[in-house]
């Protein structure tokens, strides 16, 4: 048994050496397609089409890829406690108010450093641009004030315990759909 095991492995490995062009050439490409792919591009592939890749959808298939694309100020974790995202910090000034302190590092894909006013930015397009459900999510909220570069204040219409919770479906972006 043992002979005719190491013979198979013999013949197999001389099979792969001859035939090495197309184990390593031609085969994958009739398994994976002719694709050819680039070594510094990340590719997810879905088994869904997208009908919109805005940070203000909020459908289940497009989230999932928005994800890849932009982030929030605050997340939900596994066990849904909220976390630190693009904010590092927040608190209640008064029932009304909250303040948030931003991320020092965190920049746009394009390079472009993440500010508080792009937290204002992205809150303004997306009472322009959005849907009605980010639309409805952000209705509490009556205005952003900058108090510096990585420190603004969000003022709610009224008390809003919930804001936290609803501030990790909104994604911050700049114009042409750029994320962090």
């Amino acid at each position: 048994k043992k002979q005719i095991i190491a013979g198979l492995i013999l013949a197999l490995a001389l099979l792969v050496f001859l035939k090495k062009d197309y184990f390593l050439g031609e085969l994958p490409r009739k398994i994976f397609g002719s694709h050819r792919f680039d070594s510094h591009v990340l590719q997810i592939v879905l088994s869904t089409a997208t009908n919109d890749l805005s940070p203000y959808s909020l459908n289940l298939n497009d989230r999932t890829r928005a994800a890849n694309i932009y982030q929030g100020l605050v997340a939900f974790d596994p066990s849904l406690k909220i976390v630190p995202a693009l904010a590092v910090s927040w608190g209640n000034i008064d029932p009304v108010t909250w303040e948030f302190k931003l991320r020092r590092e965190a920049l746009f894909h394009d390079g472009t450093s993440f500010t508080a006013q792009d937290v204002a930015d992205s809150f303004e397009r997306a009472k322009i641009e959005g849907g009605g459900e980010i639309k409805s999510l952000l209705s509490s909220i009556s205005k952003i004030v900058i108090s510096d570069p990585r420190t603004f204040r969000v003022v709610t219409n009224e008390p809003d315990p919930l804001l936290l919770s609803k501030l990790t479906s909104f994604l911050i972006s700049i114009p042409d759909n750029v994320g962090t």
